[in-house]
């Protein structure tokens, strides 16, 4: 089969399950980005390389993104990709630069990065409030050892998605609530800036073969602090997951594409009571991903 063909079922694929489920995917986890971050290369031809690389690459996930629903392209400044202050020139004119290519698709920029708060609300002033928004991270921010409820209140508005999972500070992530993540203040804090975006767990793994009851019950444990905090459950906030966690990592590490098992995600996902899939995104054989339309334009 030509790779064009098998890359628009692909596409008819993923929209096939969100029909059949009911599960929607309201955003995309680009770790792609983390892996080929253009601004971390020295040498300036290889930097514009990279730089023309990932414009490309991410201008056709967000027509993708438009094309299943997507709503929200997460980009990850951390890790690899972390930002320093010489940077952050270069990420504000290229993010300036995607931000209209993305918004003709009706997608918008989402990020999370390691900066503290008041930091990363300067980033974030660098844009209009439509333009790029934050996705926080209360595992990220109980590792760097930030005051969530700072954050939160810092942010308000401009949060259009959160990532549930907890760590210790400085140290991994671990099962939610046996961490230093304070899910008082994250749930107080989004109550008072009346939060109603999505909230997605990106939690810790348990055994292989235990993802469905490790995914329930970290699940009630984030209804408990909703219900417990009063945050209103409108049509826009859904609970979701992190692609990958109901498929066994089978040492892959706790995140990645399950190129085996993500038609099945959407079903156990439905039948855990779970809104919404947050698709990856990653760098290896980014092509074979069902998202890499025939619009996509090749390999690289």
């Amino acid at each position: 089969m030509k790779q064009g063909m098998q890359n628009v079922m692909g596409l008819d694929r993923i929209k096939q399950c969100i029909d059949e489920t009911g599960v929607s995917i309201d955003g995309l986890c680009v770790d792609y980005f983390m892996r080929r971050p253009f601004f971390k290369e020295q040498d300036v031809e290889t930097r514009n390389i990279f730089r023309r690389e990932n414009m490309t690459i991410l201008s056709h996930i967000a027509a993708s993104a438009g094309d299943i629903g997507a709503r929200l392209m997460m980009l990850p400044y951390v890790d690899n990709a972390s930002m320093s202050d010489d940077d952050v020139d270069m990420v504000v004119a290229f993010m300036h630069e995607l931000s209209d290519v993305v918004a003709r698709h009706d997608v918008h920029l989402t990020v999370e990065t390691d900066f503290p708060p008041s930091k990363f609300q300067s980033f974030l002033d660098e844009f209009d409030d439509d333009e790029v928004m934050a996705n926080y991270d209360s595992g990220d921010s109980a590792h760097w050892g930030y005051d969530h409820y700072e954050e939160i209140t810092g942010m308000n508005r401009r949060i259009a998605n959160v990532h549930i999972k907890d760590r210790v500070k400085g140290g991994g992530t671990v099962p939610l609530g046996k961490g230093d993540a304070n899910f008082d203040k994250i749930f107080k804090g989004l109550k008072d800036i009346q939060y109603c975006g999505n909230i997605t767990l990106q939690v810790a793994r348990e055994a292989d073969g235990q993802e469905t009851n490790t995914v329930r019950e970290q699940l009630e444990f984030v209804k408990g602090y909703v219900g417990k905090h009063g945050l209103k459950r409108g049509k826009k906030m859904k609970y979701g997951i992190m692609q990958g966690r109901l498929t066994p990592s089978n040492g892959r590490g706790i995140q990645f594409f399950p190129f085996e098992n993500w038609e099945n995600e959407f079903y156990v996902a439905r039948d855990i009571g779970l809104d919404e899939i947050e698709f990856i995104f990653d760098y290896p054989n980014y092509t074979q991903n069902p998202l890499w339309t025939s619009t996509g334009g090749g390999t690289y």
